[in-house]
């Protein structure tokens, strides 16, 4: 993220009643960058393990695992989501039922890749806008707790704000 021009000491409010729209500038800024990070994890990153991984055509397959997305932003939980991925595979996909009942739990306990995205955004956003510089050894503990704390998440929805006070811990 670029230097922001605005600046928050540690105890003062940082809110729009106390320095008007000026702080919005920084959050949406934020904002917009982790639409950009996550776009390119939806448009770039899973369409390509789809077709070198998996020989699959990206369209295809979000045209026949529609049910399961739908059921993941119902529920805002991949666990939630675990008997209905596990029936369109083996059914739709010709997936065996003994490597979609053993691969598809571990799967939805260790990607946990857009909390990890938004851990480490969040810890760098909020730096920035208190006026705390990160070194590059920093960033990178950042982006690596980040990673490990978000697998601890799993398949709980709305857990993410209680983890970030984690991260913004160390």
């Amino acid at each position: 993220m670029a230097h922001n021009t605005f600046r928050c000491n540690i105890d003062c409010n940082c809110n729009v009643s106390f320095h008007g729209y000026e702080i919005l500038f920084p959050l949406i800024k934020y904002f917009f960058v982790v639409l950009f990070i996550y776009g390119i994890q939806i448009l770039f990153v899973y369409p390509t393990l789809l077709v070198f991984s998996a020989h699959l055509n990206p369209i295809i397959f979000l045209k026949k695992f529609r049910t399961a997305l739908k059921v993941a932003v119902r529920t805002s939980s991949s666990n939630a989501t675990l008997p209905v991925t596990m029936d369109m595979l083996e059914n739709q996909f010709g997936v065996s039922q003994e490597l979609s009942r053993k691969t598809l739990p571990v799967g939805a306990t260790i990607n946990m890749d857009g909390s990890a995205i938004l851990y480490g955004s969040a810890t760098v956003f909020l730096s920035q806008l208190y006026g705390i510089t990160l070194d590059p050894v920093t960033l990178v503990g950042i982006f690596l707790f980040s990673a490990i704390t978000s697998v601890a998440t799993s398949g709980v929805p709305y857990i993410g704000v209680f983890m970030l006070g984690i991260v913004l811990d160390m």
